[in-house]
């Protein structure tokens, strides 16, 4: 007679133990899952990577509008006044308002949108990368000199343009701006381009 005790039979055992069909179904609603999860996965990626794949472009083409801007209209500018025609020079100050107001300031608020709202794909500790933080020190200090000098110059320059604009004899004054505001304007441009040097070179 069996003891009841001596545990039990292979036949309780077999009954028990999962058949070869149920192990090859569970591992593949296994695999299934795995997969919904890394084409879940993939796809989230694919979404940040078109993200930040646009606000990069906005990034460059808000670069092109506010340094190509800032680098002509000083051009411009400087061979309007040398040839101190009054109708020439009132001409191209008026302009210098305008398209400060249609190319920088625009350009210069999509260059730092984008650039922090690109960064913030990466993660809060962006900031920290020096090719982040030192461009954008420099565009601060750039944005600083542009706010308190360049613009009350540019200001100041305007309302002496009013009076000669119809043909009358530009003070000297105009012209001592007018020095001021390309070496300060001048200083901004080197900030720009070392910011565009760092951000292209990337140091650690």
């Amino acid at each position: 007679m069996a003891d009841s005790r001596s545990g039990p039979s292979r036949c309780d055992l077999s009954e028990r133990l999962p058949g070869p069909r149920t192990v090859l179904a569970s591992h593949s609603k296994i695999a299934a899952r795995v997969a919904a999860h890394e084409n879940a996965v993939r796809e989230e990626e694919g979404v940040v990577e078109g993200y930040y794949l646009f606000l990069k472009t906005l990034h460059i083409i808000a670069a092109i509008l506010f340094v190509g801007n800032i680098f002509v209209t000083a051009l411009w500018k400087l061979l309007a006044d040398r040839t101190r025609n009054p109708l020439i020079v009132a001409f191209a100050q008026r302009l210098v308002l305008v398209t400060d107001l249609v190319f920088t300031l625009p350009g210069a608020l999509l260059l730092l949108l984008s650039g922090l709202m690109a960064g913030m794909t990466i993660g809060p500790e962006f900031l920290s990368l020096p090719w982040i933080h030192i461009p954008l020190s420099l565009f601060v200090v750039g944005a600083i000199l542009w706010a308190a000098v360049l613009v009350p110059i540019q200001l100041k320059q305007s309302r002496l343009a009013r009076d000669f604009a119809s043909g009358g004899a530009i003070p000297e004054r105009y012209f001592k701006l007018g020095r001021t505001w390309l070496l300060v304007g001048g200083v901004v441009n080197l900030l720009t381009i070392a910011a565009a040097v760092v951000m292209v070179l990337k140091p650690a």
